[in-house]
C-alpha cells in the first residue's frame, strides 16, 4: 500500500468483504466465532490473513460502515468497525513492547478503579502494526468535559488519581520498561531515539527521580484517551505508551506533556484537565520534578540542534 495515504489503507472489495494493508481480509459473518466481534446490528465482523492477492478493490465510502475517527501525520490511524475499533500504526520504533501485550497485562489485573478494553486481534506486518480492541461504552474525556458540572469535573479527577495509585501497586524492579522487559516507547524520557531502560533511568537519575522501584503508568492520559462511562465509571484506552516508571513521572507528564491539553480549546480551557490532574496528584502525595525536566529537555534540545 505504498502509493495509497493510510486513511486509506482499508479498501472494500466486495459488499461484505474489506481488504486491510493488502495483508488482511475483514468481513462479515452471522455466527460470532472466538475473533468476531459485533457490528451492532445483529451481525459480527471476523478479521484473517489473505490468502490470495486482490487486484479490484476500492476505498471505502463516506457511509460504509466504517468511521475514520483518528488519523495522525499519516503514521496512526483508528476506524470505528461496529462494537470495535481498528488501529493501523507504522512501525517505527523497534524493541517496544507492542500494545496488545500491555492490554492483556492489564485486563489480567482485573483493575478496581477503571475500564479497559480487551485486544481482540493483532497483526505485526512488515511497515505496520495492527490491533482490533473493544469498544468501551460512554464519551472521551475530550467529547464530555465542557457539559460536566464543577462536582463532576472533581469527581472525574478523583477518579483518575485513584487509578493512578491503583496503578502504583504494579510493581517491578527490572527498569524502565514496558510490561515484557521490552522498551516503553515515551521520547518524553529519552534522547534522540535511545528507549532502552539503562538510558531512560540514567534521565530520571539525572532528574533526581527515585529509581529503586519502578510502578506501572499509562504515560498518556490524555482527554482523549480517558472514557467517562453512562454511570461515571474511569474506561483507559489507547495503551501503546505505557509500563513502569518512577512514581515521580505520574504527575510530572501530565505537567511537561501538551499533548494531554484539550486540543479544541485556547489558553487556560486548554490545559484545565492537566491542571486539575496535576494539582489532584500533588494534594496525594506525588512528587514531581517538571522544573528538572524542562531544563533537561532545553539541553537535549541544544545538543540535537547542534
Amino acid at each position: 500500500m505504498s502509493d495509497r495515504t493510510l486513511k486509506y489503507c482499508i479498501q472494500t472489495d466486495t459488499e461484505t468483504t474489506w481488504i486491510v494493508c493488502d495483508e488482511l481480509r475483514l468481513f462479515r459473518v452471522e455466527k460470532p466465532t472466538t475473533t468476531s466481534w459485533s457490528d451492532g446490528n445483529g451481525r459480527f465482523f471476523d478479521i484473517c490473513q489473505l490468502s490470495t492477492p486482490t487486484l479490484s478493490s476500492q476505498p471505502v465510502s463516506a457511509q460504509s460502515d466504517f468511521e475514520l475517527v483518528h488519523n495522525v501525520a499519516e503514521q496512526s490511524a483508528v476506524w470505528r468497525i461496529g462494537e470495535a475499533y481498528c488501529k493501523v500504526k507504522a512501525k517505527a520504533r523497534a524493541g517496544c513492547t507492542p500494545e496488545h501485550v500491555t492490554m492483556d497485562f492489564v485486563c489480567k489485573k482485573n483493575p478496581r478503579t477503571f475500564k479497559t478494553p480487551t485486544a481482540l486481534y493483532h497483526q505485526e506486518l512488515p511497515e505496520w502494526y495492527i490491533i482490533i480492541v473493544s469498544r468501551l461504552e460512554g464519551d472521551t474525556i475530550a467529547e464530555a468535559w465542557w457539559s460536566m458540572g464543577e462536582k463532576e469535573k472533581d469527581d472525574c479527577i478523583k477518579q483518575m488519581v485513584r487509578v493512578c495509585q491503583e496503578m502504583t501497586t504494579w510493581q517491578s524492579k527490572q527498569g524502565i520498561c514496558g510490561v515484557d522487559g521490552l522498551n516503553l516507547s515515551d521520547e518524553f524520557l529519552a534522547f534522540k531515539s535511545d528507549m532502552t531502560s539503562e538510558t531512560l533511568i540514567r534521565t530520571c537519575k539525572e532528574l533526581k527521580m527515585d529509581c529503586s522501584v519502578f510502578s506501572f503508568y499509562h504515560c498518556d492520559l490524555s482527554p482523549a484517551n480517558v472514557i467517562i462511562g453512562p454511570d461515571g465509571s474511569i474506561g483507559i484506552i489507547d495503551w501503546e505508551t505505557a509500563g513502569y516508571v518512577p512514581r515521580e513521572w505520574y504527575r510530572t507528564k501530565v505537567r511537561v506533556c501538551m499533548g494531554l491539553n484539550f486540543v479544541d480549546r485556547d489558553g487556560d480551557m486548554a490545559t484545565e484537565w492537566r491542571r486539575m490532574f496535576q494539582k489532584q496528584l500533588g494534594s496525594e502525595g506525588f512528587g514531581e520534578v517538571a522544573h528538572e525536566w524542562a531544563e533537561w529537555f532545553e539541553n537535549k534540545r541544544a545538543k540535537s540542534a547542534s
